[in-house]
């Protein structure tokens, strides 16, 4: 990724703030401002009543954003899948039940 971390430097960086905004449209389920906001990613309500699992793809797919990846294209999308979290329907089906594989570190692509 344009940003050349890995994810578990940034889950590791304790200056990323996890924000929270009150929408629940069923549109919106997070996102950042890596140009303003470098260290700032938000998730929705909506988000977090689709369930853990995607709220835990959001926060993927938004700390690819915070590593350089633009929304021009898709591969922050493609950043849930490479963490085994994205279902045959897509990485936000509500109806993800997730998996859990022991690794040491996943690179985002």
């Amino acid at each position: 990724m344009p940003g050349g971390k890995t994810f578990r430097d940034l889950i590791d960086d304790y200056t990323i703030w996890i924000n929270y905004d009150p929408k629940n449209n069923g549109n919106d389920w997070g996102w950042t401002v890596p140009t303003t906001n470098p260290k700032d990613l938000v998730i929705t309500q909506f988000a977090l009543r689709m369930g853990r699992w995607s709220t835990a793809a959001t926060i993927v797919h938004e700390l690819a954003h915070l590593n350089g990846v633009t929304g021009a294209t898709h591969v922050a999308e493609h950043t849930v899948k490479a963490c085994l979290m994205q279902s045959g329907a897509g990485p936000y089906n509500a109806g993800i039940i997730g998996q859990f594989i022991k690794r040491r570190d996943v690179a985002f692509g």
